[in-house]
C-alpha cells in the first residue's frame, strides 16, 4: 500500500493498492500539493493529472507520460524529467531548475514563467508556448533540442 500525502486544505491522503509508483497509472488523479519528492515515478502514466503546487523535487520521472497535466507552480528542481511526455501540460510557473528534461517533449505545453535554470534540454522538443517569458538562464541544450521557429534560445551552457 502506498499512501500521497497532499498539503492542501484537508491534509488528504491518497491511498494506492501498489507496492511501488514505478509504473504506476495516476491518470486523472487529483494531487493537488502532493508531496513526492525523491519518489521514483519512473515510466508511469500521469494524463491529465492535477499536480498543481506539488513538491517533486529530486523525483525520478524517466519515461513517464504527463500529457495534459497541470503542473502549475510545480517544485521540480533537480528531477529527473527526461524522456517524459509534458504535451500539452500546464507547467506555467513552475521550477525546473537543474532539471533533466533530456529528450522530453513539451509541445504545446504552456512554460510561461517557468524556471528552467541550469536544466538539461538537450534533445528536447520545446514547442511550447509562454518560452518568451521562461527563464532559460544556463540552460544546457544541443542541435537536437527543437525550438519553435523565430525563437532565439539564449546561448548554451
Amino acid at each position: 500500500m502506498i499512501k500521497i500525502k497532499c498539503h492542501d486544505e484537508n491534509d488528504t491522503v491518497i491511498e494506492l493498492n501498489a507496492s511501488s509508483l514505478s509504473m504506476a497509472n495516476l491518470d486523472n488523479m487529483e494531487l493537488h500539493r502532493a508531496f513526492l519528492e525523491n519518489e521514483n515515478l519512473s515510466y508511469s502514466s500521469i494524463k491529465n493529472t492535477n499536480l498543481r503546487g506539488a513538491f517533486l523535487s529530486g523525483a525520478n520521472l524517466t519515461g513517464s507520460d504527463l500529457s495534459e497535466s497541470s503542473l502549475i507552480a510545480v517544485l521540480a528542481d533537480n528531477a529527473n524529467l527526461q524522456d517524459c511526455v509534458l504535451v500539452m501540460s500546464q507547467l506555467r510557473h513552475a521550477i525546473f531548475e537543474k532539471a533533466e528534461l533530456k529528450n522530453a517533449d513539451l509541445t504545446g505545453a504552456d512554460v510561461t514563467g517557468t524556471n528552467f535554470t541550469g536544466a538539461e534540454l538537450s534533445g528536447a522538443k520545446m514547442l511550447c508556448s509562454g518560452l518568451d517569458e521562461a527563464i532559460l538562464k544556463d540552460v544546457i541544450y544541443n542541435s537536437s533540442t527543437i525550438w519553435p521557429k523565430d525563437f532565439n534560445p539564449p546561448a548554451s551552457e
